[in-house]
């Protein structure tokens, strides 16, 4: 605040007393991310400080000299600071202590996923905070299986917190058996082929939930019908136009066949 007053004191213009003040907050107000990475604690740690009340924000930044009276008041040195609280530029992925938890909520017949976390709120004790929100259970598998395959597109709302493409595969694998619980208690053959279209949704699963299903012969009519199962995507394809999810002519066809 006093290099702001000693600018507006300056003998210059208004525009240029505004520029100067615009660059000194430009380069003194850090957003969460560099505020841990200036402080070298993990962005949980950073967190957890704010939300205890520690660490004070000016809207959502934060401004280095209050960092760096912080950690003169609690005498931390940043050279000397534990491991586990490296820069994420120079951490092993063993580095972060991951923070939050996989949650499923039942809403009006959906499963929504989140991604939860404990923080505590000043006066009112621990409380749950979402981190990151998938939506509806077919959604969220789709998100999850799109990060497996591009892990570079992790949300840093989840890479922040020390998860990585190892979590997603775990997440991707239990809602996974999930979906595959919720294809319905007694479920009609067409039901069971229009749960393959799910991601998640295989074969052994549907065997799982209906014993009585003989999968060679699911498999065959897959086949008459003009599809093949490509091993490699572990997807259904159409003979001659390339991957698509199965369609109208597959039920054609064992209407037919019953």
């Amino acid at each position: 605040m006093y290099e702001i007053i000693k600018i507006a004191n300056e003998p210059i213009s208004d525009k240029e007393k505004e520029q100067k003040i615009r660059n000194y907050l430009s380069e003194q107000l850090l957003d969460p991310k560099a505020a841990a990475e200036y402080m070298n604690i993990s962005h949980v740690t950073f967190y957890n400080r704010v939300h205890k009340g520690e660490i004070q924000a000016i809207a959502d930044r934060y401004l280095k000299s209050d960092l760096e009276a912080y950690l003169q008041k609690d005498k931390i040195d940043r050279n000397k600071v534990n491991h586990r609280y490296a820069s994420k530029s120079n951490a092993t992925p063993t580095d972060f202590k991951k923070s939050g938890f996989l949650v499923k909520l039942k809403k009006q017949g959906k499963i929504y996923v989140y991604i939860k976390k404990g923080v505590t709120v000043p006066g009112k004790g621990q409380r749950h905070k979402t981190i990151h929100s998938f939506g509806p259970l077919p959604e969220a598998l789709k998100q999850l299986q799109y990060y497996l395959d591009n892990p570079n597109e992790i949300p840093s709302t989840l890479t922040q917190e020390g998860f990585d493409r190892s979590d997603i595969k775990k997440w991707h694998k239990e809602l996974s058996e999930l979906n595959s619980i919720n294809i319905g208690e007694n479920p009609t053959l067409r039901e069971v082929l229009s749960a393959t279209r799910q991601p998640g949704i295989t074969l052994a699963s549907i065997a799982k939930k209906i014993p009585s299903i003989n999968l060679e012969q699911l498999s065959a009519a897959l086949k008459k019908a003009g599809w093949e199962y490509n091993r490699e995507t572990k997807n259904w394809l159409f003979q001659g136009q390339g991957e698509k999810p199965l369609d109208q002519s597959i039920f054609d066809f064992v209407d037919k066949t019953k």
